[in-house]
């Protein structure tokens, strides 16, 4: 399990950094824009930040996911 536990925190990492990105290319692009691009960056912003902070739908499942493939990991390697 602390292969499954290392690779959904680096893919966790990665979106923050992709997140992180976003945010900046979002604010370069706002610059020397017009007020509707402006507002359309806005709401990208927004949009991306607000599905981030949500819980998954379907928490209970994505565990269940992880641990069978731990699981399954496990069988393989004996």
């Amino acid at each position: 399990m602390g292969d499954d536990y290392a690779a959904a925190k680096a893919l966790l990492l990665h979106y923050g950094n992709v997140m992180t990105w976003l945010d900046e290319k979002i604010d370069e692009i706002e610059e020397n824009a017009s007020a509707e691009t402006h507002h359309a960056c806005i709401r990208c912003a927004r949009f991306c930040w607000r599905n981030l902070a949500e819980t998954p739908p379907e928490p209970v499942l994505a565990q269940a996911v992880i641990a069978q493939r731990g699981y399954l990991n496990l069988c393989q390697r004996m």
